[in-house]
């Protein structure tokens, strides 16, 4: 039989933000800066923490602020409001091209890091690789300044 509860509390969940936490602190994601905007490493970091848990809207900030929980898997001291993490996104995009750079080698360094296995199967190596894409599609939505980022490019270095 089963038994179904109901509650009226809210239901966080924490899937997977303690090891992302940890991750984003290893590669210093929280370290990220900008000459135009103090703590661009935090905002970073919260947006990323945002998307590891499914949310890809600046509104489901606000859900984290003051989360003792969230502030400690990220190592983070404080926490933004919607508004605020909006506004300083805002100012990032004139120093985009150092902050980027600064991500680009944080990703670098998260993938030197990993250890690469193949799988050998009759005698040729296969990686076995995992990717997840979020294709948006905003060309007819009239939203400011929307435009396919493809630049971005990882190399991994050493692998035989």
């Amino acid at each position: 039989m089963i038994k179904i509860e109901t509650t009226t509390e809210k239901l966080e969940s924490k899937g997977g933000l303690a090891l992302a936490g940890k991750l984003a602190q290893k590669i210093g994601l929280t370290s990220v800066s900008s000459g135009l905007l103090a703590g661009a490493g935090t905002i970073i970091a919260s947006l990323y923490a945002l998307l590891v848990q499914g949310n890809s809207a600046f509104e489901d900030a606000s859900a984290l602020r003051g989360n003792r929980f969230f502030l400690e898997s990220l190592g983070l001291t404080t926490s933004y409001a919607k508004e605020t993490i909006r506004l300083y996104l805002e100012k990032l995009i004139a120093d985009k091209e150092a902050v980027l750079n600064q991500l680009r080698l944080c990703v670098a360094a998260l993938i030197l890091r990993a250890k690469v296995h193949g799988i050998w199967i009759q005698g040729r190596c296969y990686i076995p690789v995992d990717i997840d894409t979020s294709p948006m599609d905003n060309r007819g939505s009239r939203k400011e300044g929307v435009t396919y980022y493809d630049n971005f490019m990882i190399f991994l270095y050493g692998f035989r």
